[in-house]
C-alpha cells in the first residue's frame, strides 16, 4: 500500500515517462515482435546474408 501511495504521489511528467518506457518493454517481448525479428533473420540468412552465423545454409 505505501509503495502504491508514493507512485500516486510522483509528478504526472514522470508517472507518463514510466508508463511509456513499460509499454515499450513490454512490445520488445511482444510475440508478434519475437516473430517479426525470427522472420527477418531467416530472410537475411535465405538471401545469403551473415555467412559467417553458425546456423545451416540451407534454410
Amino acid at each position: 500500500v505505501e509503495t502504491f501511495l508514493a507512485f500516486t504521489k510522483l509528478p504526472q511528467s514522470k508517472m507518463i515517462a514510466m508508463r511509456r518506457k513499460a509499454i515499450e518493454r513490454a512490445q520488445e517481448f511482444s510475440l508478434q515482435h519475437i516473430a517479426d525479428k525470427w522472420n527477418e533473420l531467416f530472410n537475411k540468412l535465405r538471401h545469403g546474408e551473415n555467412r559467417d552465423t553458425h546456423l545451416p545454409q540451407g534454410l
